[in-house]
């Protein structure tokens, strides 16, 4: 069997491999993805066929255990079962604790050390701060390390396999997910149903008073056409009374040259 020995390997390679190797060859694939830097899921190789043989393996079967609990346990299961698991590797160790604060992060994202050192089974600062770091470069967690605080805290953490028993709640997670979303969704349709009607209303309005506008210019350019036609009446009436007024004092006057003759 070919040997795996890139840390930037994917899952998939050992997928690939999982499929035609059987027994002692499975055995040692399964010890190959667990110290691989880079792969910390494990869902796609337990489901294989020829991984899945290993659980009722004799010598094998507890190797098939600590892959489960590497896909979704922390380092604590490890330390409660030790004696009935394979001794881990100091990758493998490195890597479980890596995924023990994962897991931790999923809960807050400020950890105490103080909450680390227990979980992740280590007696000074310096090398819960070392292991945390590790974790921050393989890009399993980013965060910043609160010195002065004693604390983690997280920013980001990668995801891990779901443990069977966790599916319903995931499934039922991911439903009032939905739910929400197709609450979310009607909440706007409404909204902007609301919004075409307002402008709807306001083009109606608007239309309204531009045509009252023009009824009112019309109005107006009417009336103007109409007064240079009585003022012309009005200059005719005028003249006609001055003629009038002249021919009376005309009159007048030559009685008055009578009266004196």
């Amino acid at each position: 069997m070919a040997e795996v020995t890139s840390p930037s390997q994917p899952l998939e390679q050992f997928v690939l491999l999982a499929k035609s190797a059987r027994g002692a060859a499975a055995a040692e694939l399964v010890r190959q993805a667990l110290d691989a830097p880079g792969v910390y899921v494990f869902a796609e190789l337990l489901d294989m066929p020829h991984i899945k043989d290993l659980e009722s393996h004799a010598e094998y079967g507890s190797l098939y255990q600590l892959l489960q609990l590497f896909a979704c346990g922390v380092h604590q299961d490890y330390l409660r079962r030790r004696q009935e698991l394979p001794q881990l590797s100091d990758m493998q160790r490195l890597k479980l604790r890596h995924l023990t604060i994962v897991t931790m992060s999923t809960q807050t994202k400020r950890i105490p050390y103080a909450d680390l050192m227990k979980e992740l089974d280590l007696d000074n600062t310096r090398e819960l701060e070392d292991v945390i770091i590790t974790a921050i470069y393989s890009d399993v967690i980013r965060g910043k390390l609160d010195q002065l605080g004693g604390q983690l805290q997280v920013e980001y953490a990668a995801g891990r396999d779901v443990r069977p028993e966790a599916v319903p709640r995931v499934i039922a997670t991911l439903q009032a997910w939905c739910q929400t979303c197709d609450t979310v969704m009607q909440c706007i349709d409404r909204q902007v149903q609301t919004a075409n009607g307002e402008r709807e209303a306001r083009a109606r309005h608007r239309a309204a008073i531009e045509a009252k506008v023009q009824t009112i210019r019309e109005s107006l350019s009417a009336k103007d056409q109409d007064d240079p036609m009585s003022s012309d009446s009005k200059e005719t009436v005028s003249t006609s009374d001055r003629s009038k007024k002249a021919k009376t004092r005309a009159a007048k006057a030559g009685t008055s040259k009578l009266w004196k003759s």
